[in-house]
């Protein structure tokens, strides 16, 4: 549950505090939804084309350590095997457990300033049996370049380093299962850091990674580990988020 922060008023304030104060005083009287700029453009959204890659990505000399060379031409025949999930869970701030779990392909998003109410799906077949391979190996190749980065040790920006990857994040038959899934359109995100592994230790007694909110509106995470003889600490609700 996302709850609103009351944030305390520092002692010195300057004129953008100021500013602040006086916005939410008036929006306090009159809520946003009734000023003109938002009931002429709300619900209202156009999907542009996925912005180029800038010409040098400077997100570290780790990447340069990769080589994709190597790396298969990402063919949507033969590397994906896209399952639909049973259920998907959208919130429901009116029930006791605050989500409402409907059929796949019942839900659509109605566009609003407020966001989707798409919360999570089940877990869903992804990658084919060499798909996976194809990944698995792909990823097990990076692991020299994981980094600590304080809250768990991963690889970021597999985007930028693997066509592989970035070409299964552009495939259309993928981003119109999880349109789907989610009930409106979806694309990949403009983020360098776009595309991660969390590198975890066997036999670790720790999280991989630490609760946190992401930067973007949905990820999809992929378990690619060998699960064979693997003991389940926790149990795992959803594959988006």
């Amino acid at each position: 549950m996302v709850q609103k922060e009351t944030i305390p008023a520092p002692k010195r304030r300057g004129s953008a505090w100021k500013d602040a104060e006086k916005f939410q005083k008036i929006f306090s009287k009159k809520g946003p939804e009734n000023y003109p700029i938002y009931a002429v453009n709300s619900g209202k959204n156009k999907l542009m084309k996925m912005l180029p890659d800038p010409p040098s990505i400077p997100l570290g000399t780790h990447m340069m350590t990769y080589d994709s060379s190597a790396e298969p031409k990402f063919d949507p025949k033969i590397h994906v095997e896209l399952v639909a999930p049973k259920n998907i869970a959208i919130f429901d701030e009116g029930s006791a457990e605050e989500f409402k779990s409907k059929p796949f392909g019942e839900y659509k998003c109605v566009p609003s300033r407020m966001g989707c109410d798409f919360a999570y799906s089940d877990a869903f077949q992804f990658l084919s049996t060499e798909g996976s391979r194809v990944a698995r190996e792909i990823l097990t190749a990076m692991k020299k370049c994981a980094m600590d980065n304080g809250r768990s040790t991963c690889v970021r920006g597999i985007w930028h380093m693997s066509p592989f990857f970035r070409d299964l994040m552009l495939c259309d038959e993928v981003l119109d299962h999880f349109e789907r899934i989610i009930g409106e359109p979806v694309l990949p995100n403009f983020y360098l850091y776009n595309t991660q592994i969390n590198v975890g230790k066997v036999g670790g007694d720790g999280p991989v990674d630490q609760w946190h909110f992401d930067s973007v509106n949905y990820v999809a995470v992929t378990l690619l580990s060998d699960i064979t003889g693997m003991k389940v600490k926790s149990r795992i609700s959803g594959v988006l988020a």
